[in-house]
């Protein structure tokens, strides 16, 4: 309303299905986490072990990877891991019609159950904030990897911190709840436990990224008061 009154004209991509689907940003950046987990490569940052053991990591092929959200970078995320030989099962509220022999649609529980990892890909909104909390991740594997690139509103992070805790549950992040108010505890979870990795909010951020969308928000611009 404040803008509206002063009569301020806002740009966003809010609605551009077509020009997000050239942003690839954010689906490469959860595949990274993804091998990042699984090969440890943050535990092996400046250290020099002769003891290479502790440092084995696990390979993507014929993991079974649930997504949740199959969305835009949901779909990205399901094409890049299919190439690396993932079993790939989506839960997604909206009903699509998508014959893929390579994926699979199964419910919530399910996909918790039978996933070694999870990578979420659903909207903050009203229905989805705390959507991963104790009442569905007592249904996941023991050490179950889950990876966060949407919005961390989305599962309640009390509930996970306990999961990691207790059941040896990995949880790799970009996001927090509240950024701009960051909670200090919370993030020395980070600090002290290994099964917690923490990024900056950084998935959507790359040269190409910034550079498409400078340009595509510019045009708008343009074109908006060329048509005036």
């Amino acid at each position: 309303n404040f803008f509206k009154d002063k009569r301020v004209k806002i740009f966003t991509l809010q609605d551009e299905k077509n020009f997000m689907k050239t942003i690839h940003a954010s689906s490469e950046f959860t595949v990274l986490l993804i091998l990042f987990t699984l090969r440890k490569l943050v535990f092996l940052n400046l250290k020099k072990q002769s003891n290479h053991n502790q440092f084995i990591g696990s390979e993507i092929n014929n993991k079974i990877v649930g997504i949740i959200g199959f969305g835009r970078i949901g779909r990205k995320v399901a094409k890049i891991l299919n190439a690396f030989g993932a079993k790939i099962l989506v839960y997604e509220i909206k009903k699509k019609n998508i014959e893929n022999s390579k994926l699979k649609f199964v419910s919530l529980i399910q996909l918790l159950k039978k996933s070694d990892i999870i990578s979420i890909h659903i909207p903050l909104n009203d229905q989805n904030k705390n959507f991963l909390n104790n009442t569905n991740l007592k249904y996941l594997k023991k050490e179950a990897l889950i990876i966060n690139t949407s919005r961390g509103e989305v599962v309640n992070e009390q509930h996970i911190s306990e999961f990691v805790k207790k059941k040896g549950i990995r949880y790799t992040s970009d996001v927090i709840s509240n950024e701009n108010k960051i909670n200090k505890n919370y993030l020395m979870k980070f600090k002290k436990n290994n099964n917690y990795i923490l990024t900056p909010h950084i998935a959507g951020l790359t040269n190409e990224s910034i550079e498409k969308t400078d340009l595509y928000i510019f045009n708008k611009f343009i074109k908006y008061y060329e048509g005036k």
